[in-house]
């Protein structure tokens, strides 16, 4: 009996540390897999795209703020359909919350372009969604599109698009008497329009609306879309105030009038207080990021207020020191790097400075593609075809200045350049055979390059004229450079190297006789 006992609580003992065991690597894989989900910052995305074929392809790229087509092109992450019609994809991201951008290659006559489908999309880590989407595009690559958000996350995708859409409803218990749209006689000069700053009308009723709805969103997703409504476009309050400065208006203020604009415009949009957005979510909001340093933001405008003229050295030094967190500051240094305008001649030094200054690694690798534009590096060589069909390359001008002017078909700013500045300085050097002036083309359409050519708009028949084989901005001429705008004016000297590169005294008829006679 006893040693039945005995077999019977040894069974007893095995059993239980047997369970034990179970129980404790149960556990610690369930910590195992819990940590690894909490290292693992992902999101996942099925498109169901309701109009692809089976050539199609989609791309998702994260926080593409300076993202240009090409880049997207190759580095975003891309999918096929499944066989149940699904687009999946799996994107790590390396913040909690950012943005995504969903777009496609081009069809027909666009093809090789990106046609974008959805963009600045609001995620958090962890969003696992299946996203419905209907989209079409026309023969000249304009779209039309609605879409529909399920599963983790998705309620916050869905009342963004209310608000950007418009379909929601205001309440009309709350009243709101103070609008934003300027005076259509305005003239720019902020004081005499006091609520110039003021939050408009339709913005107010989408942030008391979101108000009432952030019970469904994070803290902070709720914090980052009110910056998105609070600080959406203001650009065309901007340019009138641009506008003023350039005029002459503000000059023609006595000193103390131009000391109160000053100071008002500096304390303007000052949002961040009156609605108690955190400065972790102003950091994120691309809206916010875009405001400031955008082609038309605040900082550029502040150059103008207090320096009478846009100075991208004024702007880069604004940026730099515009807030106590050195991400937004860094993203604002770039913003203003990126923006297509006419560089100053002093660029390589802001480069240098910017190279020492910026921390994050995806600035350092974009600024680095911008400093190969910088005078005494060689201009890289790259084949481009003439109205011959004859491969052209730099280097077949040895030992002479070459002008390099890009255009495209139905760009007004390309025609404006070669009309009242390229073909004049071409008169001036028709004589000088040590000056050749390159005429390239972005177009696809190798037929309306060759019509364009003849219509006399963006360039002579009787110039150099070479065209990017059918690439458009996915040249490597362009892509090296990052040229994702026109007009862009190159100047090479004697060697190869680049002298100046787009910058303001290639864009001036006088300025740019003389910096060519100073080569010679």
């Amino acid at each position: 009996m006893k040693d039945k006992l005995k077999q019977i609580t040894c069974k007893l003992i095995l059993l239980g540390a047997y369970g034990l065991l179970c129980f404790v690597s149960i556990s610690s894989a369930k910590a195992i897999q819990t940590f690894q989900n909490e290292r693992k910052k992902a999101i996942y995305i099925n498109v169901r795209y309701k109009e692809a074929i089976s050539t199609d392809t989609l791309i998702i790229s994260i926080n593409g703020l300076f993202l240009t087509e090409p880049w997207v092109a190759e580095h975003g992450c891309k999918a096929t359909a499944d066989p149940d019609g699904f687009f999946r994809f799996e994107i790590p991201t390396e913040t909690s919350c950012g943005y995504f951008t969903l777009s496609k290659p081009a069809r027909g006559d666009r093809k090789g372009h990106l046609v974008y489908m959805l963009k600045n999309q609001l995620y958090e880590s962890g969003d696992s969604l299946d996203l419905e989407i209907s989209f079409t595009e026309n023969a000249i690559g304009q779209q039309s599109n609605s879409y529909n958000y399920h599963g983790k996350g998705a309620q916050k995708y869905n009342l963004v698009n209310m608000l950007i859409s418009g379909n929601f409803k205001p309440d009309p218990q709350i009243p709101i008497t103070i609008t934003g749209n300027y005076p259509q006689d305005w003239d720019g000069n902020i004081l005499s329009f006091p609520n110039f700053d003021a939050v408009p009308t339709l913005v107010q009723q989408k942030v008391d609306f979101l108000d009432r709805h952030k019970y469904l969103l994070s803290p902070l997703s709720y914090q980052v879309i009110r910056a998105d409504l609070l600080y959406s476009s203001r650009g065309s309050v901007f340019e009138k105030i641009n506008a003023f400065v350039k005029n002459g208006k503000m000059q023609r203020q006595d000193e103390l009038q131009r000391r109160k604009i000053r100071s008002r415009f500096a304390s303007s949009f000052d949002y961040l207080n009156t609605f108690e957005i955190s400065p972790e979510a102003l950091a994120i909001s691309v809206n916010y990021t875009s405001f400031l340093a955008g082609r038309f933001g605040k900082l550029r405008a502040q150059s103008s207020v207090d320096t009478g003229f846009y100075s991208l050295e004024y702007v880069y030094k604004l940026a730099k020191n515009y807030s106590s967190n050195p991400a937004l500051n860094e993203k604002l240094v770039m913003l203003s790097f990126t923006t297509p305008e006419k560089t100053p001649q002093n660029i390589d030094s802001l480069y240098a400075d910017a190279e020492k200054y910026l921390k994050i690694p995806d600035h350092l690798a974009l600024l680095k593609s911008f400093r190969n534009r910088t005078s005494a590096n060689s201009f890289s060589t790259y084949a481009l075809t003439d109205t011959g069909g004859k491969h052209v390359k730099t280097t077949d001008f040895k030992d002479k200045i070459v002008l390099i002017d890009l255009w495209f078909t139905g760009c007004s700013g390309c025609a404006a350049y070669y009309q009242q500045t390229l073909s004049k300085v071409k008169v001036f050097f028709k004589d000088n055979p040590s000056v050749v002036f390159l005429s390239v083309c972005s177009d696809l359409s190798q037929e309306t390059w060759k019509k364009s050519i003849l219509t006399n708009r963006y360039t002579s028949s009787d110039a150099v004229n070479l065209y990017t084989n059918g690439l458009g901005l996915k040249h490597p001429f362009l892509t090296s450079y990052n040229i994702v705008s026109a007009p862009t004016v190159i100047l090479l000297d004697q060697t190869g190297k680049i002298k100046y590169f787009n910058t303001s005294n290639l864009y001036k008829e006088e300025l740019l006789k003389k910096t060519i006679t100073e080569l010679l």
